[in-house]
């Protein structure tokens, strides 16, 4: 979940900066999403239920940034 302090800066970045920042953030979840699912897929890997949810949350964190800076974007 996002906190003040984070809102707040995005509520301080010009139009510009939160569109490069959204473009960042989709392009780091593509990343993660494609890291998890190649390591899902792996026959020789066995992946720890810890290590699953570790990556779901933040791939669920990130998700929610991205959310929030389009909102934020809407707005203006």
């Amino acid at each position: 979940m996002l906190d003040e302090e984070q809102m707040e800066e995005f509520r301080q970045m010009s139009r510009e900066n939160l569109q490069a920042k959204l473009t960042e953030l989709r392009e780091d979840y593509a990343e993660m999403d494609e890291q998890v699912t190649f390591m899902l897929r792996s026959t020789g890997h066995h992946i720890r239920g810890v290590v699953r949810k570790k990556h779901e949350r933040k791939l669920k964190e990130l998700e929610e940034l991205i959310q929030t800076v389009e909102k934020e974007l809407q707005i203006r």
